[in-house]
């Protein structure tokens, strides 16, 4: 059954992967997890159920989130767009392979970085230390709620 279960899986990820934008894959992702984990519930010794979704979270995401953050829908739009549900949801996925947030951290680093680095080379505002200071904090602010609603 493992083995089936995991065959069955690597299909899905690759026709979904292939297929699929970024949140469309996260949702699909979502839904698959659910639905196993209640059906392991249900049919499954507690032993059993691990092992299998282990084996699914493997497919659908430690092999798959590479792929899933590099799409023109994934990390790098999301943050430039404010997808912040998005976002939320790649970390409550992600977060089953702890591994794949590194991938999530190595976009949100030089989104801040770049951000940051606007604001602190724009002339005008270094005319202006109210104004520098005013867009610095904006910034902070922005941030803070970014990683409020989306990886809390």
């Amino acid at each position: 059954m493992l083995t089936y279960s995991r065959q069955e899986f690597e299909k899905k990820a690759y026709l979904w992967d292939s297929s699929l934008n970024c949140p469309e894959y996260l949702r699909e992702v979502d839904l698959a997890l659910t639905k196993e984990e209640e059906n392991a519930d249900f049919w499954l010794q507690p032993e059993t159920k691990a092992k299998l979704l282990k084996r699914i979270e493997n497919e659908l995401i430690s092999r798959k989130a590479e792929v899933v953050v590099e799409k023109d829908t994934g990390c790098d739009y999301m943050f430039t767009h404010s997808r912040l549900q998005e976002l939320g949801l790649m970390y409550k996925i992600f977060k089953r392979d702890p591994l794949t947030l590194t991938l999530i951290i190595h976009k949100m680093i030089p989104y801040i970085e770049e951000r940051g680095e606007k604001i602190v080379k724009d002339e005008k505002h270094l005319k202006d230390p109210n104004e520098f200071t005013a867009k610095l904090l904006d910034l902070k602010q922005e941030m803070d709620k970014m990683i409020e609603d989306s990886f809390l």
